[in-house]
């Protein structure tokens, strides 16, 4: 069995550089942790994370608590993070299913207990009470799609109100006035906050907001499906939609279609998100960019540094969406004949 004088013998390195390298106690330049990291390979060397654990105290690990793995914003998040920590030689805990408040932090307390190092956050259904006293343990934590004062640096988010407002300013432009908007679940801070945008553009466009146009989804296709319907039931005169994110966007296309109603000729929709199969839609669904993989890089580096393992503290933490036009948005019916 290969030992860590065989792998400094290959690197051609001290031991004690093998022993930062592994630990990942100490700055160590690329060429020279390379050289470590195939000399491990190629000796088959394995280090011993548990006795590693006792003498660092550190068990290289951080745990990354999510509601659920749907679409495909978590999982690019996720390999975001995940690339990002592996160069440092951390891997990846993650927990999902924490749809409700004991869940989370029944999720959190085992990660404390299995002494991760660090522990990432998506608190969609948590009260500021409970982040504060959260940020009371030791082990640091880091917010994703959430924002706290208090903690400000450490929240990591896209900016949910400009985004459901430039979606929204952007059908006003293409000459809509009356404008649905199908949200996420109200008890999420980033349907609160993307509904509050709506409304904004709105006000500043000097248009009615009829709240039978406004209807409660649930960020998932059947939401968008149902909610397509009850406008439907509701009568609701509209000419497009804003529509809290991709997945409920393709739930309203299905319920469009199957109602003999053509997207854009008859009624124009904007999602959010801009998930990797909103461009294969027929039609191609114009929505909103969300940067994940600045935001997963970004998250990682603020863990990063809350370890002592990165000496530049970040500096963005709000990232801004950008607009994707595609073919689910044409001007309204009445303006064009």
């Amino acid at each position: 069995m290969a030992t860590i004088k065989d792998v400094s013998r290959l690197a051609g390195v001290s031991i004690a550089t093998v022993s930062r390298v592994v630990n990942n106690s100490a700055p160590v330049n690329e060429a020279t942790r390379e050289r470590v990291y195939q000399a491990m390979q190629e000796l088959g060397y394995t280090p011993n994370v548990f006795a590693q654990g006792l003498v660092t105290r550190r068990s290289n690990t951080i745990g990354l608590v999510l509601p659920g793995l749907q679409g495909a914003f978590f999982s690019r998040l996720i390999t975001a993070i995940e690339s990002t920590l592996r160069e440092q030689g951390i891997s990846l805990v993650v927990s999902v299913g924490n749809t409700r408040r004991d869940l989370i932090l029944d999720a959190i307390t085992k990660m404390r207990a299995q002494r991760c190092d660090g522990i990432m956050l998506s608190p969609h259904c948590l009260g500021d009470d409970d982040l504060l006293s959260l940020f009371d343990s030791p082990v640091p934590l880091v917010l994703l799609n959430r924002s706290l004062p208090e903690h400000a640096d450490v929240c990591v988010s896209v900016d949910n109100r400009e985004g459901g407002r430039m979606m929204t300013d952007y059908l006003i432009r293409r000459g809509h006035r009356r404008i649905a908007c199908i949200t996420g679940p109200m008890l999420n801070m980033e349907a609160r906050h993307r509904l509050e945008g709506y409304r904004t553009a709105m006000r500043t466009a000097g248009l009615d907001i009829n709240t039978d146009w406004i209807v409660e989804g649930n960020f998932e296709m059947q939401g968008g499906f149902e909610a397509v319907q009850t406008l439907m039931q509701r009568k609701a005169d509209v000419t497009a939609l804003f529509i809290g994110n991709d997945q409920m966007a393709v739930g309203a296309l299905r319920a469009y279609k199957a109602a003999g109603i053509r997207i854009p000729e008859q009624i124009s929709m904007g999602g959010f998100d801009d998930d990797l199969y909103t461009d294969l839609l027929d039609p191609a669904l114009t929505t909103l960019h969300q940067p994940l993989e600045e935001m997963g890089q970004a998250a990682a580096h603020i863990m990063l540094h809350r370890l002592g393992l990165r000496k530049q503290p970040v500096e963005q933490t709000i990232f801004s969406p950008t607009l994707v036009e595609r073919a689910s948005v044409a001007a309204p019916v009445a303006e064009t004949a």
